[in-house]
């Protein structure tokens, strides 16, 4: 898997691009490198040789040496251009079959060492041509080999037929075992080609479905760095995951030494950690099970990442809906059971009061007794207002308009701090439907619990904010005050459920059960000492917003 990158799997054929692709790059590089092994000697042997350092005779075999490098580069650029034909290759060999002998001749090289250059050109010139071709060049070459063997003194009579033979026969069999196996190269490289266009195919197949899927997938060496990760895996780390970064450093609380061995006693393991993203907690479910070659051997890791941050949320909230169901309905039935026995006791408390002879201290006791009979009615109302359906009203509301009442009503209310500094920062510009009275109601109580978190800061903010995001209005309040109790939070929007001193712990379960039946999703963020936050998603009204808002029209 060294082999893989960030995004994509390539694979490369060095084999097939060399023997079957382009052979005739090939072919010109090694009869470029002959001329300039041939253009060494002639060199040398001018250098070396006193008879040989006359103009006359060495002027000659660099011309001729000249003219086979300009036929190699016109033979380059026409292969390049694909321009040159068969015929034309053909020449250019014959021609350097002839420089080759010429030089042999004048500088008197024995007959093995140019026998063997003539080798060369039959077995480079095999894997650009068909056996024709391949047969003319043989016939072609021999004769200069023959010509050259015949004007070599040093060989005659029977010895010079013996060689002639001898070599004559090295050249049809090196031509006979060249051809084949540059036969078998081409039919090897075209296997080769289907093959790594197969592997390709399939590879870019497998990079399809690893990129399409909704799971993090990261592959991992055996020595713990990241080698592939695709999008859904880049879309959990905003921050950004990176090639040959150590997994530990995505993971620093995880012991992934014991992991992976674990991993290699076989199976797949599964677990749930949480990472830090974007001041967000984000719930991850890990899967880590290993990958193995053909040999069985283990390779790395492959991590199956899946964010359960809104699964768990979306659970908690439907637990939390069946909890006040089920203490919603067993709470009324308590509520209307205790106030026919208030009812009870207020009417005989009016009646003892009328009487004429009680005393000053009795008048005091009873005074209390109606003070708490008021205040247990009124509780009891709260609750059956929270228990009761809502009634569904579905009118379209700007609730930029609304947030900037409520914000005005809490200024005057004697009861909260006035130096609360605030941020308001409205852009949305979509409408909800809902009921407008209700809405007010919620926002009103999540501003004015925002306002009492705050009473022991010394630098109190509130942040009320709106935006559009895709199809929905997204509301945030959020307070710098003391923040809710990690054990608190699961509980704020239970029925009873308090931490004031004389609170009735029904102001955000009716604030909750108004915002559920405008359909809104809330989220709550907040840590103790720092504040909290509220996040209410609101579906968006996707009528016409003038029509339904002359105010703004106007403006």
């Amino acid at each position: 898997m060294d082999g893989l990158n960030q995004r994509n799997l390539r694979l490369v054929s060095p084999i097939s691009d060399f023997s079957v692709k382009d052979p005739d790059r090939f072919v010109a590089t090694v009869r470029t490198l002959l001329l300039v092994g041939l253009f060494g000697v002639v060199l040398f042997f001018q250098v070396q040789l006193g008879p040989f350092s006359s103009p006359n005779q060495w002027l000659p075999l660099f011309g001729l040496l000249f003219l086979g490098f300009l036929l190699n580069l016109a033979y380059f650029v026409k292969n390049e251009s694909r321009k040159g034909n068969t015929d034309t290759k053909l020449a250019v060999f014959c021609f350097d079959a002839m420089v080759i002998s010429s030089v042999s001749y004048l500088i008197g090289l024995h007959h093995s060492i140019y026998l063997l250059i003539f080798l060369l050109n039959i077995f480079i010139g095999n894997m650009v041509f068909s056996r024709k071709e391949s047969w003319i060049l043989v016939l072609f070459i021999s004769t200069c080999f023959n010509i050259l063997m015949v004007f070599t003194p040093s060989l005659s009579g029977s010895e010079l037929t013996l060689s002639l033979f001898i070599n004559n026969a090295s050249l049809v069999a090196v031509n006979v075992l060249s051809g084949q196996i540059s036969r078998q190269l081409k039919v090897a490289g075209h296997h080769l080609d289907e093959a790594r266009s197969s592997l390709v195919s399939l590879q870019n197949f497998n990079d399809l479905i690893v990129s399409s899927i909704r799971t993090g997938v990261v592959v991992i060496s055996r020595t713990g760095f990241i080698q592939y990760f695709n999008g859904e895996a880049e879309q959990i780390f905003p921050e950004g995951l990176k090639t040959q970064e150590k997994i530990s450093e995505i993971f620093p609380q995880l012991d992934w030494e014991e992991v992976f061995q674990q991993g290699l006693d076989g199976g797949v393991q599964r677990f749930d950690c949480e990472i830090e993203s974007q001041d967000q907690i984000k719930l991850l479910e890990v899967k880590v099970g290993d990958f193995r070659d053909e040999s069985d051997r283990s390779k790395g890791w492959i991590l199956l990442l899946e964010d359960r941050t809104e699964v768990k949320q979306l659970e908690k909230e439907l637990q939390q809906k069946e909890k006040l169901a089920a203490v919603g309905q067993l709470a009324a039935g308590i509520a209307h059971e205790i106030r026919n026995p208030l009812a009870s006791i207020s009417g005989s408390i009016q009646m003892l009061s009328a009487e004429a002879q009680i005393s000053a201290e009795n008048k005091k006791l009873m005074n209390i007794v109606n003070k708490e009979i008021d205040r247990l009615n009124g509780l009891i109302s709260e609750f059956l207002t929270y228990v009761r359906p809502e009634d569904e009203v579905r009118d379209p509301i700007d609730i930029n308009v609304v947030l900037r009442e409520c914000l005005e009503m809490s200024e005057f209310d004697p009861k909260l701090r006035k130096d609360v500094k605030k941020k308001v920062d409205l852009q949305s510009a979509s409408m909800i439907l809902g009921n407008r009275d209700k809405l007010k109601q919620a926002f009103l109580n999540f501003i004015v619990n925002a306002y009492q978190a705050m009473d022991g800061t010394s630098d109190p903010q509130l942040e009320v904010m709106t935006r559009d995001e895709r199809e929905q209005v997204v509301l945030v309040i959020r307070d710098h005050g003391s923040g809710i109790k990690k054990e608190n939070l699961e509980r704020i929007f239970e029925p009873f459920h308090t931490t004031k001193p004389k609170g009735t712990g029904l102001g955000l379960a009716i604030t909750h059960k108004i915002l559920e039946a405008h359909k809104a999703r809330v989220l709550v963020n907040s840590e103790e000492g720092n504040g909290t936050s509220f996040v209410i998603e609101f579906p968006s009204f996707r009528g016409n917003f003038l029509e339904f808002n002359p105010e703004r029209k106007r403006a």
